[in-house]
């Protein structure tokens, strides 16, 4: 009897196992198809399974994801990523996003924080980082609008360019600003361009400095600067490339 109990376990688990398969090769299949691609091209990761509906990263071979910091928030839960890519959702043969997903009912505020979680045991100095700059944020906003009183925390969009040892580079932008002239600043040879009425600024020890002010004392280096101006370019590339070629000529 033992023996013949053992044997209906050992099946049943191989069928368990074959239909895991045959899921696991109809999502590659169903994407390939959606994005013309070959099915032997696409690898993912689950990063939640909820009734059905498959939370995953899909990878596909050869295919050129930009390297891009980013959020995505849906119903208050944050998450992060470093490509220009999010989750895809999966389900009877049809794939959509996170928020479609969660906004049909495909999956519940529980189901967003067990993806959140698995996904940042895999990224978790990303997220960390996150955390720590938005602690960061809260104080910078707080010492700008002191400094400057006609600003409030609902018109500033301040963003983090670089954390240099706690010198910190910001893009502090005021949201009602519509200059479209093009403004250039150079820094140690190395040349910033933005089409808004803003340049970076510099927060260190509680003090807003200028850009050409924090490398003069040392708090940033040139490669610092190399480094935001690459991320810098990376965001605003038809700016620069324009810039470039009016100037070329």
């Amino acid at each position: 009897m033992k023996k013949i109990i053992t044997v209906l376990i050992a099946v049943t688990m191989l069928i368990c196992l074959c239909a895991c398969e045959r899921e696991t090769d109809k999502i590659k299949i169903d994407y390939a198809k959606l994005n013309d691609v070959k099915a032997s091209n696409v690898s993912y990761k689950v990063y939640g399974e909820f009734d059905g509906t498959y939370v995953l990263m899909i990878d596909v071979e050869g295919a050129n994801y930009s390297d891009s910091l980013h959020n995505l928030t849906v119903d208050g839960v944050d998450f992060h990523f470093t490509q220009i890519r999010t989750f895809d959702v999966y389900r009877n043969g049809e794939f959509c996003t996170l928020t479609e997903a969660f906004n049909r009912g495909l999956l519940t505020h529980e189901n967003l924080l067990t993806v959140r979680s698995n996904h940042r045991a895999d990224y978790e100095q990303l997220y960390k980082s996150y955390e720590d700059n938005a602690l960061i944020l809260d104080e910078v906003t707080a010492a700008y609008i002191e400094l400057h009183p006609y600003y409030t925390a609902d018109n500033l969009d301040i963003t983090i360019y670089g954390d240099f040892d706690n010198t910190y580079v910001l893009q502090i932008l005021y949201r009602a600003t519509t200059d479209n002239l093009v403004h250039v600043e150079t820094v140690a040879g190395i040349s910033f361009y933005y089409n808004v009425g803003y340049t970076f600024s510099v927060y260190h020890e509680g003090e807003f400095y200028s850009l050409q002010t924090a490398y003069s004392k040392e708090w940033i280096t040139r490669d610092n600067l190399l480094e935001m101006r690459a991320k810098h370019r990376a965001e605003h590339k038809e700016l620069y490339i324009a810039y470039e070629e009016e100037h070329q000529n």
